[in-house]
């Protein structure tokens, strides 16, 4: 079950801790030398390290700068509450080629528009690696956040920003957070062996992630709390425990409805090695197509909660087409009770364990289940095709 005590602390730290200078017009050519808490108002290239900085390392406050650290270091002090570098209210800021070392934050961007971070890594951040804030029309590429924080990537309420190529490794929750954030773009990132989730959206909709790859997550790709009409294109999950799943656990206090995701397309992804490929939980009207689900202990898995008062919640009326469960250890398809209204068209299931279709609804869809099923394809499943039988058509 995900709570979301963190969103606040995050969110008020960044407030309090952010450089509110004025952003000046324009940037002169150069500046040099600066120090532990300067404010950088021109292009800077770093000579040499900085630090070990008692708070602050660097704030850009003008508009059109650029620091370039040249691959040199940025430290902070162990438990130091501020960020690497802060972008606070500007246009244009550019930082390059920096490692940032032992801040809360690595690098910060608050209020500020079309910025561009590129080949920086940060280290031991408490908090985020890299943390924007209302920022949106920013691009980051090839940037790196490893070990200790919360998150690697952390993106709140900004809009039409773009992650190319970055990469989250062994932080403390979440590789790549977007929360209150829409149409995002991730593509080709990389989050492995974080302490929760590689990728997770939470009230967010209308992003794209393609080419994304986690690995040794709890959840590969979660989507949850209305993240709505999002894509997931030719995206690979390995060795998490659900490498993708739509929808959450319900909690007390919390509406049924409030973790309800709906509208999502799926497509040409690939899940593998994971203890359930592909997840539908408290999810409707979504869409898996042309996706493949290997070597997982369940292929896709279309269930429902027991939400106590609330009755129960289930995965309703989402379409499954063209899809594949190959070589899995327990079922291809698995629909459990109060999955319902669902519809699975041309879907495959090849050598699994278990059945290849297990449906325990009961209903007015197909052979009595709850849900419909039409020209699915069933070969060399150990069980049996399906459960009722006759839900696939057996290949020879």
């Amino acid at each position: 079950m995900r709570t979301l005590e963190a969103k606040a602390f995050i969110a008020l730290a960044v407030l309090l801790l952010s450089c509110q200078c004025l952003a000046s017009t324009t940037a002169p050519a150069v500046a040099s030398g600066p120090v532990c808490g300067g404010t950088i108002t021109a292009n800077t290239t770093l000579s040499g390290s900085l630090g070990p900085c008692r708070g602050a390392g660097l704030n850009i406050v003008g508009n059109g700068v650029t620091l370039d650290c040249q691959g040199h270091e940025i430290i902070g002090v162990s438990g130091d509450t501020q960020a690497g570098v802060d972008v606070s209210g500007v246009t244009e800021a550019q930082v390059k080629d920096c490692k940032i070392e032992g801040f809360r934050f690595g690098v910060q961007l608050v209020d500020s528009t079309q910025a561009s971070l590129t080949a920086d890594t940060a280290t031991g951040s408490t908090l985020c690696g890299f943390c924007l804030y209302s920022s949106p029309h920013d691009v980051m590429v090839t940037d790196a956040a490893t070990g200790k924080g919360l998150y690697g990537f952390y993106i709140y309420a900004s809009s039409h920003d773009t992650l190319t190529s970055d990469s989250a490794n062994k932080v403390g929750q979440d590789g790549f957070y977007l929360e209150y954030s829409n149409h995002d773009s991730l593509s080709g990132d990389t989050a492995e062996h974080d302490g929760q989730d590689g990728f997770l959206l939470l009230d967010s909709s209308v992003n794209s992630l393609s080419g994304d790859v986690t690995s040794s997550d709890s959840l590969g790709f979660l989507l949850t709390f209305h993240s709505d009409s999002n894509s997931i294109v030719g995206s690979n999950a390995t060795k998490d425990y659900a490498g993708f799943e739509l929808g959450d656990w319900f909690a007390a206090g919390q509406t049924v409805s409030s973790y309800d995701t709906s509208e999502n397309n799926l497509t040409h992804d690939l899940a593998s090695g994971n203890t359930i490929g592909f997840e539908l939980f408290i999810a409707s009207n979504n869409t898996l197509a042309s996706d493949v689900a290997s070597t997982d202990f369940v292929g896709y898995y279309v269930a429902g909660y027991d939400a106590g008062s609330f009755g129960w919640v289930a995965a309703q009326n989402n379409t499954l087409v063209g899809n594949t469960a190959h070589g899995n250890y327990f079922e291809g398809f698995e629909l459990l009770s109060h999955a319902t209204l669902n519809n699975l068209t041309r879907d495959s299931s090849v050598a699994n364990d278990g059945y290849g279709y297990l449906d325990s609804t009961s209903g007015h869809g197909t052979l009595g289940t709850a849900n419909t099923y039409a020209s699915d394809a069933c070969h060399g499943d150990y069980d049996g095709g399906s459960s009722p039988a006759g839900l696939c058509a057996p290949q020879g």
